[in-house]
């Protein structure tokens, strides 16, 4: 049972790395060219309904060194480090939803609302105030890089960015990722059952 469980962490980790490193784009004429579209969270939350916890933990962490050993990073870390404390904060909402209910449609509304926090609190956190320290941005090279955004400047940056950036780019990732998700992961722990 144990190297049945590390296997699957193993398929699940290999998968989300390459899903994050290779498989991703952009959408700049809806969001800032630097938010990538990537769907590497699918395998983590097909893991923690399936698996539970650990195990989403632990792809979630791979999926990190992965990209590490990989590709390194264009962004010291920044965009790493958010990416996984975003993860952590969704697998910790769903997990606790999911001991709480198994109904699909409030899992998949937590996969939502956990994924806009996580989104909010990391960039208001960790992204915004790294890039500006580490990387010698300003509001106004921020809003620059924004200007999709209409009437972005850097006196109003953090909240029309969050409001027109942040949150419609990860409740689409949420709506798709959480969406597949609830399709599939029950009848994927129907065929790992059978092994």
């Amino acid at each position: 049972m144990k190297i049945k469980r590390l296997v699957l962490d193993a398929m699940f980790g290999a998968i989300t790395i390459v899903l994050y490193c290779y498989a991703k784009f952009n959408l700049p004429m809806l969001f800032p060219s630097f938010l990538d579209i990537n769907f590497s969270m699918l395998p983590i939350l097909i893991c923690l309904y399936m698996l539970g916890l650990q195990d989403a933990l632990i792809v979630a962490i791979l999926r990190i060194v992965g990209k590490f050993l990989l590709v390194g990073t264009s962004t010291m870390y920044v965009g790493e480090l958010a990416d996984f404390l975003m993860s952590i904060i969704i697998v910790l909402g769903c997990f606790f939803t999911f001991k709480f209910t198994k109904n699909s449609i409030i899992n998949f509304i937590a996969i939502l609302l956990f994924w806009n926090l996580a989104g909010i609190i990391t960039n208001v956190a960790v992204n915004i105030p790294l890039y500006i320290k580490l990387m010698g941005m300003t509001y106004e090279s921020l809003a620059d890089m924004c200007s999709v955004i209409p009437g972005i400047n850097e006196t109003n940056f953090m909240g029309k960015y969050l409001l027109y950036a942040v949150i419609p780019f990860n409740s689409l990732l949420a709506i798709v990722v959480g969406g597949f998700t609830m399709l599939v992961h029950r009848r994927l722990k129907v065929i790992y059952d059978k092994i």
